[in-house]
């Protein structure tokens, strides 16, 4: 398992949410039903570094059929197709 280390935190992590965390990354980085652990790890460090990746913004933007089907105009966020 990787050490989980918050010394360098900048602010102070509650006992409970430290172990959850270390619970809930014993359960990720463990073989499942269709990953290896090691296959599972490695997915989860491509994740973290696709952070900072650029997305095409239009690819995220729900389409008119999209909204349609869920009976709406428009989400919450007052965005229009393929775009702002």
């Amino acid at each position: 398992m990787t050490d989980l280390n918050y010394d360098d935190a900048r602010f102070a992590i509650r006992d409970d949410l430290t172990k959850a965390h270390r619970g809930v990354w014993e359960r990720l980085s463990s073989p499942g039903t269709w990953l290896t652990a090691d296959t599972r790890v490695a997915i989860i460090a491509e994740v973290r570094n696709a952070n900072g990746c650029p997305i095409d913004e239009d690819r995220l933007e729900p389409t008119a059929d999209f909204r349609e089907s869920l009976g709406i105009s428009a989400f919450p966020s007052g965005r229009g197709e393929g775009g702002s």
